[in-house]
């Protein structure tokens, strides 16, 4: 399929520039990357990433009206990086990611939120295959799980997992779903909106690069759709967040760490907006309260941050 591209111009040097729509509020207890991020409760929940001492960052709580984080306690040790955090009912998931020693995880842990230190407690059987480093998004009660690494196989170059597969946390069991077609790949993200399912950017292909791939599944007919340029370069690590019906991509690795861009899927077209004053890679990025949370990251030249940066789209110019 083809894709009709349209941005404003990428922004390739935003230190100087205005922060306009963006707002910087307190920081985070821990600095980390690699660190996911759910909403419950009117709260928003920052699951591990790697802190400066290479361990697991712990789990941090945002109190909206108090403008304040607190440490709850320890993340699953799998939450080094490239895991998947969902929050369904009154409990948060945490699957796929890796240890600090890279050692990759087929199943998940849960915990039922609650007062006190958080307790994880492992779901249920386990995935087919390991999704590290791979893509996921929750569609009602199903978490889908997407692409990735596993320690089976070589993860390099066109040997990543295909397999799509979903954990029901309703009824804590395990599905496949139809595989991602017609490429795999790591270092991408996915998000859902309404019954379908984003996934773009990531690395792979036989050059093992960045790639500017596009997917969307409809939960509804098992299906897939791939759109080759589907991002308008190629970008590994990318970061997803939906509003209002409409697809925000930002940060990432060297180009992407420049830019905040909107996809319409009703008509395929990206439009360039302000980027983050910082650029970063590998950030957790939420949407909350008509609102983009970037919590974290790192700079393009490693520094691990500690900072929080809310993007306003009302505000842009």
């Amino acid at each position: 399929m083809s894709i009709k591209v349209m941005v404003l111009g990428v922004v390739l040097a935003v230190l100087g520039a205005s922060a306009a729509p963006w707002i910087e509020l307190s920081p985070i207890n821990v600095p980390r990357v690699g660190a996911r991020a759910c909403v419950l409760d009117g709260k928003i929940y920052l699951v591990g990433g790697e802190d400066p001492e290479g361990k697991v960052a712990p789990l941090e709580v945002y109190n909206p009206q108090a403008d304040s984080w607190t440490v709850l306690g320890p993340s699953p040790l799998i939450a080094a990086g490239g895991h998947v955090v969902a929050a369904v009912g009154d409990a948060i998931f945490v699957f796929a990611g890796e240890t600090p020693e890279g050692e990759r995880f087929r199943g998940g842990f849960f915990w039922e939120v609650g007062p006190g230190e958080p307790s994880w407690e492992q779901v249920p059987g386990a995935a087919t295959m390991g999704h590290s480093d791979g893509a996921g998004a929750a569609v009602g009660s199903r978490i889908y799980l997407i692409t990735g690494e596993d320690d089976a196989l070589e993860n390099e170059g066109e040997d990543y997992v295909r397999v799509v597969d979903v954990f029901d946390a309703s009824t804590m069991t395990w599905t496949t779903a139809a595989s991602i077609e017609p490429y795999q790949r790591e270092d991408c993200d996915a998000v859902a909106l309404g019954g379908r399912i984003i996934v773009l950017g990531g690395q792979g292909g036989l050059a093992n690069a960045a790639v500017s791939w596009l997917n969307i599944y409809d939960t509804d007919t098992d299906t897939w759709a791939h759109y080759d340029e589907g991002a308008p370069f190629p970008w590994e690590h990318p970061r997803l967040a939906v509003l209002d019906g409409l697809v925000y991509a930002l940060t990432g690795r060297g180009e992407g760490g420049f830019v905040n861009l909107r996809l319409d899927l009703s008509t395929m077209e990206w439009t360039d907006l302000t980027p983050c004053p910082t650029p970063m890679s590998e950030p957790a990025v939420i949407a909350y309260e008509g609102k983009i949370f970037v919590i974290g990251g790192e700079t393009l030249d490693g520094v691990i941050l500690n900072t929080v940066w809310v993007y306003d789209p009302d505000l842009e110019e």
